[in-house]
C-alpha cells in the first residue's frame, strides 16, 4: 500500500499538499452541486409550464419565455464552473478512489 520513493521514481504530491487541495475541491464540488440544482429547478418548472400552456394561457407563455432564459443562463454558469480533483491513483493513493 506504502511505497518509498527510490531515485528514478515519479514524484508525487506531498500530504501537505494534498490537504492543501481539499478545500478547493470541495469549494468547486459545491459550485458544480449548486448550478446543477438551478438547471433542474428551472427545467422541471419549464416542463410544468409546458404541461399547463396546452391550455393555451397567454401568462404562462410569457413566464415560460421568461424561465427558457433563465435555463439558459443557469447553463452556460454550470460549463464555467471546473470542479477540481486529486488523481489518486497518479499519487499511489489509488483506494481513495473507489465508491
Amino acid at each position: 500500500m506504502w511505497k518509498t520513493l527510490m531515485p528514478g521514481d515519479e514524484e508525487t504530491m506531498s500530504d501537505e499538499a494534498i490537504w492543501k487541495t481539499l478545500p478547493d475541491q470541495i469549494k468547486d464540488k459545491e459550485k458544480r452541486h449548486s448550478a446543477q440544482t438551478e438547471v433542474y429547478y428551472i427545467s422541471d418548472q419549464i416542463e410544468l409550464l409546458e404541461d399547463m400552456e396546452k391550455e393555451e394561457l397567454f401568462v404562462i407563455k410569457a413566464k415560460n419565455e421568461r424561465l427558457q432564459a433563465k435555463l439558459f443562463l443557469a447553463e452556460e454558469k454550470l460549463t464555467t464552473v471546473k470542479v477540481s480533483y486529486i488523481d489518486w491513483k497518479k499519487i499511489g493513493e489509488s483506494f481513495m478512489s473507489l465508491p
